[in-house]
């Protein structure tokens, strides 16, 4: 992790609030079970975009991860993400895979910080 995301919270506590105030706890829960079920599919076709040296697959999912990292808050993961989309952008996958296990490590991080305890993916 570069000191950039080591500077950023792991999760953003204000995002929460915002998404709580809009529309209460029913629509975090919704949203954070939602991105919980969506993760997965996210860091396979990257994984699978890398593995087939392919940046444009890896950019995409890179993309979809980090917008839904920044609905919930994940400011870390996002960050990562957002590394991991700009690079694939440019055609360089060549630390993509390392930088999908920091990403993973990031996302448990976050799934252990949010409200109502720790989370599975």
């Amino acid at each position: 992790m570069n000191p950039l995301e080591e500077q950023l919270p792991v999760c953003d506590a204000r995002a929460l609030a915002r998404l709580r105030k809009w529309g209460g706890e029913e629509l975090l829960t919704e949203l954070i079970a939602l991105f919980v079920s969506e993760v997965p599919r996210y860091l396979r076709a990257a994984r699978t975009g890398v593995r087939n040296e392919a940046p444009l697959e890896t950019e995409r999912a890179a993309h979809a991860l980090r917008s839904n990292c920044g609905q919930v808050g994940a400011l870390r993961a996002q960050a990562l993400c957002a590394l991991i989309e700009s690079r694939a952008a440019g055609g360089d996958l060549t630390d993509a895979a390392d930088l999908l296990d920091s990403l993973e490590m990031e996302l448990a991080r976050y799934l252990e910080e949010i409200p109502d305890g720790p989370r599975e993916t």
